[in-house]
């Protein structure tokens, strides 16, 4: 622990990953196209993390779940310790498990309301989970839960690939957004109430006091992760053009909403000496080149650090901690 911070000019992935002087915690993700070793690159980070005193928690945000596999155990919807690491737990997010449960929540608020006589209530439950984007929503809200966590002192958060990432991430906005417009209806909704009714005592409304408390949680979560003391971007590419592209292009996006990109890792690299072998590797090793020229060019600015490509598959804290020694 002690990492020195240097706002101006990050000089390690050190100085990412590692809380700000002065700050409790620090909330990392890891995202980029899919297949180029995101978990792989979020697990040594966390592993690294904890190997330095810090509590860590990793946190899966991607449906198609891999992060029980590259650490060799079961991992389940509540932080897990990670075995043989001291200092660290791990946690998949299950949106199915929540949307079941939002279903539950909202059953029981309409039946507290007009009671389970009334008929069309499960079908209109049935009809809420599989709504447009509700995996998302069900994900999202989770996800500000760990986001506003003060028990950790790192927390990583595994993503899915970019496209999905990015639509999470912005739900922030989008979803503020409906609320604001929900919280104006329903106080227009109930001025209109107290006008018919002339009401001399008002009540809270229930329904106000929910969208206003949903609306400050969504604040809250904006708050961390546009402040670049608690909330960084790393993303993980390979050195071939199409993860390049993906990742420049929603580096912006994601800088557009306020969250801070200090951080490339190129994973996969080919050794210089591999390229005496044979004329495929030598091919191979020339176009890697080139684009690393590239990625250098066009992350300028951020830290950017190379991942050799391994002789066997990464998976396991053994392995996982042979990459974090060429992260950090």
């Amino acid at each position: 622990m002690g990492v020195v911070h240097v706002e101006a000019k990050l000089r390690s992935l050190k100085d990412i990953v590692t809380p700000y002087p002065g700050e409790r915690n620090r909330n990392v993700f890891f995202g980029g196209k899919g297949g180029v070793g995101k978990t792989t690159c979020a697990a040594a980070a966390a592993i690294w993390a904890a190997d330095n005193g810090y509590k860590t928690l990793i946190a899966s945000t991607d449906p198609a779940h891999s992060l029980a596999w590259v650490l060799e155990q079961k991992i389940g919807d509540k932080p897990t310790q990670v075995k043989e690491v001291k200092n660290l737990d791990a946690v998949q997010i299950d949106p199915q498990k929540l949307i079941e449960e939002q279903k539950e929540a909202i059953r029981q608020k309409i039946y507290s309301l007009i009671g389970p006589t009334l008929s069309g209530v499960e079908e209109y439950i049935d009809a809420t989970a599989i709504s447009p984007g509700v995996e998302e929503a069900a994900t999202f809200d989770k996800f500000i839960e760990y986001l506003s966590l003060g028990n950790y002192d790192i927390i990583v958060f595994d993503t899915a690939p970019t496209g999905h990432t990015l639509r999470l991430i912005s739900l922030s906005k989008v979803l503020g957004e409906w609320i604001e417009n929900l919280i104006d209806v329903r106080k227009k909704a109930l001025e209109m109430r107290k006008l018919v009714s002339r009401d001399i005592v008002v009540k809270e409304d229930e329904i106000l006091k929910g969208l206003e408390d949903t609306k400050r949680r969504f604040e809250t979560a904006k708050s961390i992760m546009t402040n670049p003391r608690k909330t960084t971007f790393i993303f993980v590419l390979i050195p071939e053009w199409t993860p390049i592209l993906e990742a420049k292009r929603a580096t912006k996006i994601i800088e557009d909403l306020g969250i801070k990109v200090e951080g490339v890792v190129v994973n996969q690299v080919l050794s210089p000496e591999l390229s005496s072998i044979h004329e495929f590797l030598k091919s191979r090793s020339e176009m890697q080149l080139e684009h690393l020229t590239y990625i250098e060019k066009e992350f300028s600015g951020k830290v950017i650090v190379k991942v050799p490509l391994l002789e066997r598959e990464v998976k396991g804290v053994s392995m996982l901690r042979r990459i974090s020694q060429f992260m950090f």
